[in-house]
């Protein structure tokens, strides 16, 4: 589960734990959740990540003295992030087949020790469509399933066979209970054919298809979430046809929005919408930028961490999003001394000294605070939550020694695990009221 929600959003500390802090600069307002319940409520949380890619320098700095690889501690300052939520969700744009030599841009293939690490970090499910699934055929698309599959994730976007095709989506049960299903499409595979035929491998962007696809996930599922490979790479806001096939997956029966591509961050905007079962608000994150990779100019060293809350009513099993909490992370590929090592970050906050004991070099403190001075510019600032603790490293007690904020639910005997607690929403100190301001 996320940060307690019971307190306000001012300079708020767990000593050594968590801080939770505004930031002064200018930026989006708040995301407004009006149709939030106010019954008491159980919360569950999905974490989701942006693009997770493999270049070269990548591959060169996981290569072992035996000539095997390893991504050991890549993700280990953000693993509690991504442990403490009840489902964690990723971009996994690269293949991984064994059978072929491993290699960055422009034909990717990552070895299968980047699952063994996205596993250990906590991640539960990847999409695998997106313009990169087709780097090395249709054997390296297969393969990539298999080793997925192998590795313990669920996987959405590409499909061993039309019968699996027939149902495009990967279910997970959570805490409460909810069912989320997830699907996965991309516009496009950098112009690699589909195999002939064999049009069922790989999920294209197609809004009849989705919405189609959408509505019949929604009839197993309580909670939708799809992921999107789409938009103008490096761009910050997304196009018109994007929030217009946005607008219709959600009117479909989309709960979240998941984007990626772009490779920088792009907004995030709460849509109401009426269902049968009354209005929902629903959350569209247009792009959540690089989670990892070697791309080092401005703004596309980064990305963010976005933890949706899903809340089911006690009384009525109703199921609703209700908020979303944004950790920006910065990737470091480079210890002070220049030895070539890669690590996610998370960002401090505004005001906060440049992490110690993290060997980070002076430049790299520089350009972490100006990856976060950029998001400011993007996500509304009552939504960051700032993950410090020693040495900046994100660090959460386990959730059943946390105090609860009054109103929660006490755990009952058969929970799943003690952090499936909720509260009546939205609490007072987080309503929100002022919907993204950004036009349609």
């Amino acid at each position: 589960m996320g940060p307690q929600r019971g307190g306000t959003l001012a300079s708020h500390v767990v000593p050594g734990f968590l801080t939770l802090l505004p930031l002064a600069l200018g930026g989006p307002g708040p995301l407004g959740f009006a149709n939030a319940p106010s019954c008491p409520a159980r919360a569950v949380e999905i974490a989701m990540v942006g693009d997770v890619m493999q270049h070269g320098m990548q591959l060169k700095a996981s290569r072992q003295d035996d000539g095997s690889t390893s991504w050991h501690g890549v993700f280990d300052p953000v693993a509690p992030l991504l442990r403490g939520a009840d489902l964690a969700l990723a971009n996994l744009e690269t293949p991984i087949d064994a059978s072929q030599d491993f290699g960055g841009f422009p034909l990717f293939n990552a070895p299968e020790s980047l699952l063994v690490a996205l596993r250990e970090a906590g991640f539960d499910v990847l999409q695998t469509a997106n313009n990169h699934c087709l780097d090395r055929g249709r054997a390296g698309a297969l393969a990539t399933l298999e080793a997925v599959e192998r590795h313990g994730f669920g996987s959405a976007g590409t499909w061993k066979s039309a019968e699996a095709r027939d149902t495009p989506w990967v279910l997970r049960e959570l805490p409460g209970p909810v069912t989320v299903a997830f699907l996965a499409y991309t516009y496009g595979t950098n112009g690699r054919p589909m195999p002939e035929g064999e049009p069922w491998l790989v999920n294209w962007l197609d809004d009849g298809q989705m919405q189609h696809d959408v509505a019949r996930a929604r009839e197993v599922a309580d909670v939708v979430v799809v992921g999107i490979h789409w938009g103008a790479e490096y761009q910050h806001q997304p196009q018109p046809w994007q929030r217009a096939l946005a607008q219709s997956l959600v009117e479909a029966g989309a709960d979240v929005v998941m984007g990626s591509h772009p490779h920088v961050l792009q907004p995030a905007e709460v849509v109401p919408v009426e269902r049968p079962e009354g209005r929902r608000d629903a959350v569209i994150l247009y792009s959540l930028g690089n989670f990892v990779s070697n791309q080092r100019t401005p703004y596309r060293d980064g990305g963010m961490i976005a933890r949706v809350t899903l809340a089911t009513c006690a009384d009525t099993g109703e199921h609703h999003v209700v908020d979303a909490r944004f950790t920006p992370v910065w990737v470091d590929d480079r210890l002070a001394d220049g030895e070539l090592a890669f690590r996610v970050l998370p960002v401090p906050p505004e005001g906060a000294a440049c992490p110690t004991g993290l060997d980070l070099s002076e430049a790299d403190c520089k350009r972490m605070e100006a990856f976060r001075d950029h998001t400011a510019t993007l996500f509304p600032a009552s939504a960051f939550d700032w993950a410090t603790g020693p040495n900046a490293w994100t660090a959460r007690r386990p959730v059943a020694d946390r105090l609860r904020p009054r109103g929660f639910l006490e755990p009952q005997a058969t929970d799943p695990e003690p952090g499936a607690v909720g509260t009546a929403w939205p609490p007072p100190a987080l309503l929100r009221t002022q919907r993204d301001p950004l036009p349609r």
